[in-house]
């Protein structure tokens, strides 16, 4: 709570006693300290004195899109500004890291570094990653034969609340997969979408 402001919670998510998350529409809330009070069903609460900060939004330094957004849009709402380059879903940063070289046959791990860089939270996404030649692609080693040239790929934040990756999160996933025994092209090529 600020003075004269109080904001509830749209939406909250229990984990266990000691973690809860909670969701707040922020759009033309007065920038500033907050308090955070937790109220209990039995009229108990408990308050974090100054312990939010509602900030302008800030979406991490990142250039991201092909050219302005001419949607109309909430110009006080992350992401939603009609002159900002994209929208909310291509502020998720991704690394894909490939072993540079390995030997034919042999087991190597594709690593998928995934980042909200952004000061305001984003919907959970989802990508494919995909190979040519045959290569076939899965969460554990052990599963490769029986693998595809194609995975699905839920972006979430570990840990973190469901259906959002929050401000600062990130995450890590590992593909394995197996080198042909000739290569057709130099390097393989991977496609993430």
């Amino acid at each position: 709570m600020r003075p004269g402001t109080s904001i509830t919670a749209s939406a909250v998510h229990y984990t266990n006693s000691t973690t809860i998350y909670a969701t707040f529409n922020l759009a033309g809330v007065p920038l500033g300290l907050y308090d955070v009070v937790l109220a209990k069903q039995d009229n108990t609460n408990t308050k974090l004195v100054e312990g939010f900060r509602v900030e302008a939004a800030n979406n991490g330094g990142l250039i991201t899109g092909s050219g302005p957004n001419t949607a109309p849009g909430n110009s006080s709402e992350p992401g939603c500004d009609p002159g900002s380059p994209s929208g909310k879903n291509a502020q998720l940063v991704l690394e894909l890291i490939v072993p540079s070289s390995a030997l034919l046959g042999t087991t190597v791990a594709i690593q998928i570094n995934y980042e909200n860089p952004t000061n305001y939270d984003i919907p959970a996404q989802s990508r494919v990653l995909s190979t040519i030649d045959g290569m076939q692609l899965a969460f554990r080693k052990e599963d490769i034969d029986k693998g595809s040239s194609s995975i699905y790929l839920n972006l979430t934040e570990p840990g973190g609340p469901p259906g959002i990756i929050r401000a600062g999160a990130r995450g890590t996933i590992i593909i394995y997969t197996r080198t042909p025994w000739s290569v057709a092209i130099n390097p393989i090529p991977f496609n993430l979408q």
